[in-house]
């Protein structure tokens, strides 16, 4: 896939919707900066962009930058100047773990679906299926145990 900016959709969706140029070009900037900013301030730990996929968050990026946040967080620490900086990026920190514990339980969770599955214990817990037999349990219906047919009623009668 050859990765393309916002701005290559603009002409080709004017094109196809006959919208203003205006119009859609505000469209497009809100909804990548929405994407972009959910990203970059780790909301979750898998975005899905509808027609694009999934994208999932690296558990190794995340040790890898909370290690660098925190050599930052040292070297600042104590400094009034840089209190502001030191809260946004302990901030970003806190963050990091919340995420690194949500994919903790995301692996868990599939973890558990896979030895199920591996078990067989699903299909032990399902009920046995039964077959369709059609008009065949009608006709049983009408007959008794004698093996005589019984005799409709009539409404006529």
């Amino acid at each position: 896939m050859v990765p393309k900016k916002a701005k290559e959709f603009i002409k080709p969706t004017i094109e196809d919707t006959g919208y203003p140029q205006e119009l859609v070009s505000s469209l497009i900037d809100f909804y990548w900066s929405k994407i972009r900013k959910d990203m970059s301030d780790l909301v979750h730990p898998s975005i899905h962009v509808p027609n694009l996929g999934t994208f999932k968050i690296k558990h190794w990026k995340l040790d890898e930058t909370k290690e660098h946040y925190e050599k930052i967080l040292n070297r600042i620490e104590g400094k009034f100047s840089k209190y502001k900086m030191y809260k946004a990026i302990n901030d970003k920190v806190e963050r990091i773990d919340l995420i690194k514990e949500l994919v903790i339980k995301d692996k868990e969770r599939l973890s558990k679906i896979k030895e199920l599955k591996k078990n067989e214990s699903i299909n032990e817990n399902m009920e046995e299926q039964v077959s369709d037999m059609g008009g065949v349990q009608e006709q049983d219906l009408q007959e008794n145990s004698s093996g005589e047919v019984i005799p409709k009623e009539n409404g006529d009668m």
